[in-house]
């Protein structure tokens, strides 16, 4: 089998396929991540498997272009040529063939994670701004998420459908609006969102005396019938998120969001490129056009590593890799420590109840009141963002939180 690409080209194909399993590696660790920690259904671990699909397709893809570039250029004109004017050529370029089957898995992943995104934007307002009794609806909320995850995963792939008829390739402005739908939709709604909750983040940070106070991160764990939401569980698990999940989403959503706006800009782009006075007598076989073919791949392989650095930099997460990846001749011991005193069950809660309590039963508020009024704001807070499921309902007495 002899390689097409051009000998010039081969560094940087090369560059970029590293640079794609480094990205597939995180999108790996990341998916083995929430499985170690039993969120195999969250958010994250959704957001992971959308990342590594889209990975996978691209590689497929530039290992496809490396061996049969010439032939795969070729191809692409002589499509091109004969479909001028159809508005799937702005979206997926001159793909055809296997190329345009690997371009709508990856489509159909970013599609994925836009509406993720909003979803996750959706389910934060709701807690952060206490919409509803969450302790009341807490099972009808949780049957929601996994009805808006389901959405969010099955929707896209309809909409890729869509875009294969006939009568849609017809009309530009419905593929267009079709193609873009969900990813203007999540743009829109999730910025409003995101403005919401950062104002409220920033409202109470700033009435914040410290930040020196214990956070109640939950996640759902059937137990007995009930639904148990504590940082330790008393089984060595913790949550996967810290009290900078807020920042976190935050720079998740933008970075997304901007990688998104940059896709709608370039179909913008390619509806004006895809002329016959631009198209040329033949397929363009520079090394300057092979480079940047290699190189538009890797904005689409970002988003793995990103998922990875944003949410897989938890304090939870670091200490699983810590403990997985490092030999333990290497690992820090704290042999020497003094053995840290034995809790009372439950006398954290009962502390906590006892402050709220006296908060509550105090009319006139003075500067000291006032702070811990905020203190105790900002945990509950940093307890409903944490995650996106129902706030605890009951803890039972063997489990607690520092």
């Amino acid at each position: 089998m002899v390689v097409q690409l051009l000998h010039e080209v081969v560094g940087t194909a090369v560059a970029v396929l590293l640079y794609s399993f480094l990205c597939l590696t995180a999108s790996s660790i990341m998916i083995w991540l929430v499985w170690t920690h039993h969120e195999r259904d969250s958010y994250v671990a959704l957001l992971s498997y959308s990342t590594l699909l889209g990975t996978v397709a691209s590689i497929i893809q530039q290992f496809h272009t490396f061996i049969w570039w010439r032939d795969v250029k070729t191809e692409q004109y002589e499509y091109t040529a004969e479909h001028l004017g159809n508005p799937e050529i702005a979206v997926a370029g001159p793909s055809v063939g296997l190329d345009l089957v690997l371009f709508y898995i990856q489509y159909y992943t970013y599609n994925v994670e836009a509406m993720l995104t909003l979803f996750w934007a959706v389910a934060l307002t709701h807690t952060v701004f206490k919409l509803v009794d969450l302790t009341t609806f807490r099972h009808i909320r949780h049957r929601t998420n996994q009805v808006t995850k389901a959405v969010g995963v099955i929707l896209p792939a309809i909409l890729m459908c869509l875009l294969r008829l006939g009568a849609v390739q017809k009309s530009h402005a419905a593929f267009l609006v079709l193609a873009n739908f969900n990813i203007m939709i999540s743009l829109t709604i999730g910025s409003i969102l995101l403005i919401a909750i950062l104002t409220k983040y920033i409202y109470t940070r700033h009435r914040l005396v410290s930040w020196n106070t214990r956070y109640l991160f939950s996640r759902p764990q059937e137990a007995g019938g009930e639904i148990i939401n504590v940082l330790d569980r008393g089984d060595g698990r913790q949550s996967i998120y810290d009290r900078w999940l807020v920042l976190r989403f935050s720079i998740g959503f933008v970075v997304l969001a901007v990688f998104q706006l940059i896709t709608i800009l370039s179909e913008i782009a390619q509806m004006s490129n895809h002329t016959k006075e631009k198209l040329g007598e033949a397929a363009n076989l520079s090394v300057a056009k092979a480079k940047n073919d290699f190189l538009l791949f890797m904005p689409g392989v970002s988003t793995s590593l990103l998922v990875f650095i944003v949410f897989g930099t938890t304090r939870t997460f670091r200490k699983t890799m810590y403990k997985t990846f490092i030999p333990k001749r290497f690992q820090k011991h704290s042999a020497n420590a003094k053995p840290a005193a034995a809790a009372i069950p439950g006398e954290n809660i009962r502390e906590d109840e006892e402050c709220a309590q006296e908060l509550q039963a105090a009319p006139n508020q003075g500067p000291s009141d006032m702070a811990s009024k905020n203190v105790s704001e900002a945990t509950t807070l940093g307890t409903e963002m944490s995650d996106h499921r129902p706030p605890p309902l009951a803890i039972p007495k063997n489990t607690w939180a520092r």
